[in-house]
């Protein structure tokens, strides 16, 4: 990796370089009101999300030097005391061309996969048909509308091909993108996920509070992949499914499990349980006629926000002159942000029954994705 640290910006050699983007399935990026459209500002974001990623196997570890290089890069402001030289713009510049508002209307009624995008299901007092509690209409990035192109200008000497090529095999945009909404597709990168430098041990990604590389086990990497499916909505119908039954696992109230391996014993009318792992706040409420715990936990602040280890991710390829597409569920482990004793000692744990869980749920019906897979077999 080049060092760009002890080059002012203006003595920068800059290479430009062009690619197409579209998208696999809604994207709801866009301004406060709601409309969607391509804007530069969560892309660099992304960018920069999944450079970190790339770059940590080359920092051995040190997340000073990690930040260092990222500030060099990216640009950024002061901290803990600097002053000589303490901010400095951005090496990557962005460019969006051509681009335009959003055109599609998604209702979230009477849609499975809307149960990614607003909340659970509910139904209503017959059983007889799907109901969610945001009946609320969003306009969406179209997916797989005209490609707008997305020019880089950066140094030279730093490949950012690496980064764009996880952001290819991984990366989402826009609200809700971890539950695979706004999945993001380069026309110029490869679909079929090859050999990953960045992975490492589920046991030891704990010891970092911040997502930082593609978690593995005995069972190989922590990525997955569901079936080929002639349609974007089917997948993410497929994906809702598999978040569904996740969730319920981690609550402790899948069919046989043992609760305590879940939950915590309930404390002050709180209780800590797996599904804090997969996203806070989890959003639910109780269940008419059900006596359920409540999920908010007291102990962390009302404004906290965590987004879910496990993400999902629907990739795109074209096979025999048509557009087929799978979704792929991946983990980026690392222990909480947010101090909690219960679950910071029942986390591997927890995560291992759910990874089992979706190795081993015939009606999941999903794979372990290794890297030698080529889309559809």
């Amino acid at each position: 990796m080049a060092d760009t640290t002890q080059i002012p910006w203006y003595k920068q050699t800059l290479h430009r370089s062009t690619y197409s983007l579209s998208f696999n399935t809604p994207a709801f990026l866009g301004d406060a009101e709601q409309f969607g459209g391509w804007r530069t500002p969560p892309i660099k974001a992304l960018l920069r999300f999944w450079w970190r990623i790339a770059s940590w196997p080359a920092m051995e570890g040190d997340i000073a030097r990690l930040r260092e290089a990222e500030k060099a890069l990216f640009g950024g402001i002061g901290q803990n005391g600097e002053e000589k030289n303490a901010a400095q713009r951005s090496l990557v510049q962005l460019r969006l061309e051509p681009w335009e508002d959003g055109k599609l209307t998604i209702d979230n009624t009477l849609q499975s996969y809307s149960y990614l995008g607003y909340g659970p299901l509910g139904t209503d007092t017959e059983g007889s048909k799907e109901q969610t509690k945001d009946t609320r209409t969003r306009n969406a990035i179209t997916p797989g509308s005209r490609h707008t192109k997305l020019i880089i200008t950066h140094p030279a000497d730093i490949d950012l091909t690496p980064t764009l090529q996880l952001i290819q095999w991984f990366g989402t945009l826009g609200s809700r993108s971890a539950n695979g909404w706004g999945s993001l597709h380069i026309e110029e990168l490869q679909t079929a996920v090859s050999p990953l430098p960045v992975e490492s041990n589920l046991k030891a990604c704990f010891s970092h509070n911040w997502p930082h590389t593609i978690g593995y086990d005995d069972t190989g990497l922590l990525i997955w992949k569901t079936p080929v499916r002639p349609s974007w909505e089917q997948a993410m119908k497929q994906l809702a499914q598999i978040k569904k039954s996740i969730r319920t696992k981690a609550k402790g109230e899948a069919d046989g499990d043992d609760v305590t391996h879940f939950r915590s014993e309930p404390q002050k009318d709180q209780t800590a349980a797996g599904v804090h792992l997969l996203g806070y706040p989890v959003g639910d409420k109780p269940k008419k006629g059900k006596h359920l715990p409540t999920w908010k936990l007291a102990e962390w602040p009302d404004d906290a926000r965590i987004t879910s280890q496990l993400r999902f991710k629907v990739i795109r390829q074209h096979h025999n002159g048509k557009d087929q597409y799978y979704g792929l569920i991946y983990h980026l482990p690392h222990s909480l942000p947010i101090e909690q004793p219960w679950l910071q000692a029942n986390q591997l744990s927890i995560w291992q029954a759910l990874h089992k869980e979706l190795d081993s749920n015939t009606q999941l019906n999903v794979q372990r994705f290794t890297p030698t897979q080529q889309g559809a077999q």
